[in-house]
Order: structure tokens, then sequence, then C-alpha cells
């Protein structure tokens, strides 16, 4: 997992995880199969976000008034 991206829903990013307590991951483990043994996924891992960044298409943008249509979807 690459560092210095954000946060998820749950306001935890990768640099928790890397500088936990070493028993952490075994409970995460645990947690995991007791999930998967039973079959049931929580509702809090049901939530999401995504977030939409326009990209632009053409290179002279600077040059040129930009348009609805000078963004990919």
């Amino acid at each position: 997992m690459k560092r210095g991206k954000a946060p998820g829903i749950d306001g935890l990013s990768v640099e928790h995880l890397s500088y936990s307590h070493p028993a952490v991951p075994i409970v995460i483990s645990k947690l995991f199969k007791l999930i998967f043994n039973c079959r049931y996924v929580p509702s809090g891992f049901k939530k999401s976000y995504v977030v939409l960044v326009p990209i632009p298409k053409i290179r002279d943008c600077r040059t040129k008034a930009m348009t609805y249509d000078d963004f990919r979807g």
C-alpha cells in the first residue's frame, strides 16, 4: 500500500496500519475471517464515496477557453 494517500471514509490511512501495534494485523485478520465464515458484511463496510476530478483532454488549455467537452469523463 502506498503511503501519503487520503484516508478512507472511516478516517484511517495506510500510516495507521503501518505504525500500529504488531497485534493489530492479527486482530484485523481474525475479524475478516469471522466476517467470511459468518457470511455477514457489517453495514460500515458497505459505505464509500467517489470523488470526481475533471481531467482536461487538450494540451493548450492555458491559451484557449475551456468548455465542457474539453474534459474526460
